[in-house]
């Protein structure tokens, strides 16, 4: 017998973590043998060698990714469907490229929001709103 290994088992079937220490002379279904043997089912668990840091990301907002194919697609990912329905996709066309060399806009990520607080609208990016969402949008073309 070696010394003892720490390992943690993450059981997906009860969303829970455990700390075992196993022998280091073990090999890995010798370790799945054990597992079992502590009513974890291995095939619902992922496990490997515990360094002692466990990060706690419960209350922490995920990243999402979200594949559109276009604006409007886009759209309705950042928007709700009752938001949706007071913006639009169309931009102004003192926001139009070569109108006004001070503005310069991308229409194909930019609309024109109405929604409180902006009743007059205002002209919001896409791509930046859906980043306060904490949404990676990922083009995909059409083939």
């Amino acid at each position: 017998m070696g010394y003892l290994v720490p390992i943690a088992v993450i059981d997906s079937s009860v969303k829970g973590l455990f700390i075992y220490d196993v022998d280091s002379d073990w090999n890995d279904e010798q370790i799945e043998h054990f597992i079992n043997t502590q009513g974890r089912r291995p095939s619902e668990c992922s496990w490997g060698v515990f360094d002692g840091d466990i990060d706690d990301f419960r209350g922490e907002k995920l990243i999402e990714y979200v594949t559109v194919r276009s604006k409007g697609e886009l759209m309705k990912e950042v928007y709700t469907e009752e938001e949706n329905r007071r913006v639009d996709s169309a931009i102004p066309i003192a926001y139009w490229d070569g109108k006004n060399k001070d503005i310069q806009v991308d229409p194909g990520i930019h609309v024109y929001d109405y929604n409180e607080p902006n009743t007059y609208g205002a002209l919001v990016n896409l791509e930046e709103r859906a980043q306060q969402q904490n949404k990676v949008i990922v083009w995909e073309t059409y083939k």
